[in-house]
């Protein structure tokens, strides 16, 4: 393997000698025996996983078909013993670290126009989705002609990079997304900043000292022009979101020799109003919340508080689908941004259990004192059967929100206990709480709805009690719902849980075999009316919509179970 000048590579390849090597692998220079003249660039691979290999081939298949002609040209690939070998164009002047010439920096107006060169490329692989990771003097090459080229993509490690080049943030945090283009924003300044001071001030130290330097950021020598202090300063800035949030804004700060004012008096309105909004959200005026939320959006679609704030609101709303694309859109403006627990809520109503827990289990880390999470990660182990754990997690949080007396109850009793051994105990609050007493009668109650012969759970039955419903301040609004059967007539109800189907002690019954025993509940809160399906036999619908679990109640609305109708709205005719 090691001894090339015997024996042609892939049949067709002649080695003349190394260029180089790393933790990668090697590089050859190989002269084209089929082609005369033709020299290629051949990078043998340490790593033998047919796996990696497989995908290292795919990435750099689709690098070439973009056909950028300031990437560095793969031609195809071949095994040899088991080690993948890459063939590339050769780059017959260099590297940008030949062009460095220790203690002489070059001329930064020199070193700004090949940036500006590279932020395009950049520029161009981002919006491909893909990120470098290895951004440094030896991996940008020049051909015969010195046109500039960027080669290693997919070769690099982009787990770890190249030390001195990687963003302060790869050191510290192990959430950073891999397609956070920033990483190649702070590499490039470094490996600007080489070039114009002919060493790299972060060479040669311990990776302690490596680290503080780079968070302290003083590393900028005061001998360059204040303009260029300014540029390196922003695109190798600690803080991801302090830096240039693009290649492009890197690219018109080196050509125009500033870094821009930002004054962007759209975002600024966008976010204002994405506050207001927020604001309007926490006292449930879902209306205005969503009319503030969409202007802000319209004036500025690309703010990263508006789009999270709006995807919140929907998440209020159980919107599922319209909240996701919001996050989605947060995430690709700004990978690092931290929307875990709003994730792992969807993942949760999705059913996605496994991710909802991993999610809310990195968010509670950085925020342990987060009730709803708390409650979230409750919901999980309680919808997977962990009453167990539910229960040591609820326990803890009696005295944090009135949600957790409920679900605590309900850990215990789907874990066998008996409700009177549960409430017997001093730190269970169940007079106040409507969540509890419902369910109390719905395992108390003769005859029964559930029958676990038939298939009809108890659980399926039984009502988790969400954090916006249990917070420790009692609700001193009575909000009233009025229902509405034909050839019955209008009742209004003020309860907090309005009991529907065809047993006695449902509070609106009805004798159609259609109807389940009990077959669905309106929770009734001020501004926050929903109705729960409680696993029917024929199903819930709303306005022809059928109800998954539960969903939120907005204006009048028709209900259907089985071949009964009626209609539910507020007293205000609205429920909002």
């Amino acid at each position: 393997m090691d001894d090339f000048d015997n024996r042609q590579l892939d049949g067709k390849y002649k080695f003349i000698r190394e260029l180089g090597s790393g933790g990668f692998g090697r590089v050859v220079l190989a002269a084209d025996a089929v082609i005369q003249k033709r020299y290629v660039a051949i990078k043998v691979l340490k790593d033998q996983d047919s796996e990696r290999q497989n995908n290292l081939i795919d990435e750099m298949t689709y690098l070439a078909s973009l056909q950028n002609p300031s990437i560095v040209t793969f031609y195809h690939h071949f095994k040899d013993e088991n080690r993948l070998h890459l063939v590339m164009e050769y780059c017959s002047k260099g590297s940008l670290r030949k062009k460095i010439k220790v203690g002489k920096g070059l001329d930064p107006n020199l070193v700004f126009q090949w940036g500006i060169h590279l932020a395009d490329v950049l520029e161009f692989v981002h919006n491909k989705n893909i990120v470098h990771h290895d951004i440094k003097p030896d991996n940008v090459l020049f051909t015969d002609d010195e046109h500039l080229k960027i080669g290693d993509f997919g070769v690099a490690n982009k787990n770890i990079g190249t030390l001195s080049y990687m963003a302060p943030e790869l050191f510290t945090e192990d959430n950073v997304s891999i397609h956070d283009r920033r990483v190649d924003i702070y590499a490039l300044g470094i490996t600007l900043l080489e070039l114009m001071c002919g060493n790299n001030p972060l060479f040669n130290l311990s990776p302690n000292e490596l680290l503080l330097r780079k968070l302290k950021g003083d590393f900028i020598p005061s001998e360059l022009p204040r303009w260029v202090q300014e540029i390196l300063l922003k695109a190798t800035h600690s803080t991801p979101e302090l830096r240039f949030q693009t290649m492009m804004e890197f690219r018109e700060a080196m050509a125009s020799k500033t870094v821009p004012l930002i004054i962007d008096s759209k975002r600024m309105e966008a976010h204002k109003l994405a506050i207001a909004s927020e604001k309007l959200i926490a006292k449930k005026k879902w209306i205005k919340a969503e009319k503030l939320i969409t202007d802000a959006l319209e004036r500025y679609p690309d703010s990263v508080p508006a789009n999270i704030i709006a995807g919140k609101l929907q998440m209020k709303l159980k919107q599922i689908e319209k909240a996701k694309p919001f996050f989605d859109h947060a995430l690709r403006l700004n990978p690092r941004v931290n929307i875990q627990k709003e994730l792992g809520w969807i993942n949760l109503d999705m059913g996605k259990y496994s991710t909802a827990i991993s999610l809310l289990n990195d968010h509670l880390h950085r925020e342990p004192l987060d009730v709803e999470a708390q409650n979230l990660l409750l919901q999980c182990f309680y919808a997977t059967d962990r009453y167990e754990l539910g229960a040591v997690l609820s326990r803890h949080n009696l005295s944090n929100a009135d949600c957790f007396f409920n679900n605590h109850v309900l850990c215990r009793i789907m874990s066998g206990e008996k409700p009177e051994d549960i409430l017997d105990k001093k730190y269970i609050k169940s007079n106040d709480n409507e969540f509890i007493q419902y369910n109390l009668d719905v395992i108390n109650e003769d005859p029964k709805s559930w029958d676990t012969d038939n298939g009809i759970s108890l659980k399926s039955k039984l009502l988790f009690q969400d954090f916006r419903f249990g917070k420790q301040k009692k609700q001193s609004k009575v909000n009233k719902v009025s229902i509405e059967i034909p050839k019955r007539g209008k009742r209004n109800y003020s309860q907090t849980i309005i009991t529907i189907g065809r047993n006695p002690s449902n509070m609106v019954t009805f004798s159609d075999n259609s109807v389940s025993r009990r077959h669905c509940v309106i929770v009734n809160y001020p501004n926050d009316v929903w109705i729960y399906d409680l696993d029917s036999t024929l199903g819930t619908f709303i306005n022809g919509e059928r109800v998954q679990g539960k969903m939120f109640l907005l204006g009048v609305c028709e209900l259907t179970m089985g071949r009964c109708q009626l209609r539910v709205s507020s007293e205000a005719g609205i429920l909002v």
